[in-house]
């Protein structure tokens, strides 16, 4: 009888702590200027490109309760094809920009829009000719999570989005940031 007991306890006990758990917050670093990326986790392991924080955010999503990124000043861009873009479809994603990064010195951590320029821009890097994405920056659509006041929680803060050449077909035809 006691077994009984004991085992009904400590299964109790087994649910209520799954309960009790809740998903952290989770910050990330983006830093072009450095020379290979690490984990994401500090600023000298920062992701070198914003676009691999974002698959992590996707793989991350139900784990983390919100996930802010921190970009570092500099230029970036979503990929090598026309077709790149730097998709936004995580719900409590949170991206800012403005950060002095690594080249910042002692105080990466300093964030001033005006000072620390993040550029998200449609310019694909060493292509001759250049090539230019349609679409810098994609929303989805099924970005919908908003706090208690009714306020979306998917944030996208401090950048600057340059140009975006929607000249193809299609989706692609217009709406080029």
């Amino acid at each position: 009888r006691w077994a009984d007991v004991d085992v009904r306890a400590c299964l109790l006990i087994f649910l209520l702590g799954f309960g009790a758990m809740s998903r952290a917050d989770t910050i990330k670093y983006v830093d072009a200027s450095i020379s290979a990326s690490g984990n994401g986790s500090s600023w000298t392991t920062a992701w070198k490109t914003l676009g691999e924080a974002l698959t992590a955010a996707r793989a991350d999503e139900e784990a983390a309760a919100t996930w802010t990124i921190r970009v570092a000043q500099g230029s970036y861009c979503p990929g090598t094809t026309q077709e790149a873009t730097f998709l936004i479809d995580v719900d409590s994603l949170q991206i800012y920009g403005g950060y002095a990064g690594l080249q910042g010195g002692s105080t990466p951590d300093s964030r001033n829009i005006g000072t620390f320029e993040t550029i998200l821009t449609d310019l694909v890097p060493f292509t001759a000719p250049p090539v230019h994405v349609y679409h810098v920056v994609t929303i989805d659509d099924d970005i919908d999570d908003v706090d208690a006041n009714g306020i979306p929680t998917t944030i996208l803060d401090g950048v600057t989005i340059k140009l975006g050449r929607a000249n193809g077909s299609g989706l692609n035809a217009g709406g080029g940031g």
